[in-house]
């Protein structure tokens, strides 16, 4: 399943992925994708939101792979855009990361093209001007399909 949704500020593009955050359960995985400067982070402060951590706290993960932040759920955050190789995600077993207790984010999450999960949510966020975003929810696995079902940007 499939759904687009036109954000026209930041705050509804947070709206969005707090309503997908308070859907979210352990195991959760979202790979965020989009150009630089999309939104990507600021979609992540909003699933973060969704989960009780101030958007303060999140910041994009960019110079140290990931951040992890305690809320309902433990979150990993993850920035790959400056992966060098696959190779790097093996050094920190992101498997524990991945398939844990926690909700898991993926900015940059096309660099993965390796063991990649079957099930997740798949987020593309397009830049359409000032402040207007797509952002194209892509649900794979039942259990995503339900969440996606249920996002309704008013």
């Amino acid at each position: 399943m499939t759904k687009l949704i036109r954000s026209n500020s930041e705050s509804q593009t947070r709206e969005v992925a707090q309503q997908i955050a308070q859907r979210l359960q352990k195991g959760a995985i979202l790979f965020l994708e989009g150009d630089l400067g999309a939104g990507k982070t600021v979609f992540s402060k909003g699933v973060a939101e969704g989960l009780g951590v101030e958007a303060t706290e999140v910041k994009s993960p960019t110079f140290v792979l990931m951040h992890q932040y305690d809320g309902k759920l433990p979150i990993y955050h993850f920035d790959l855009c400056r992966l060098d190789s696959e190779d790097q995600l093996d050094d920190m077993d992101t498997g524990y990361f991945l398939y844990g207790n926690g909700v898991c984010l993926v900015e940059w999450a096309d660099r993965i093209k390796r063991d990649k999960p079957k099930e997740f949510l798949e987020v593309l966020i397009k830049h359409l001007g000032d402040h207007t975003r797509e952002i194209e929810l892509i649900a794979h696995g039942d259990r995503y399909q339900r969440i996606v079902e249920k996002v309704d940007l008013k």
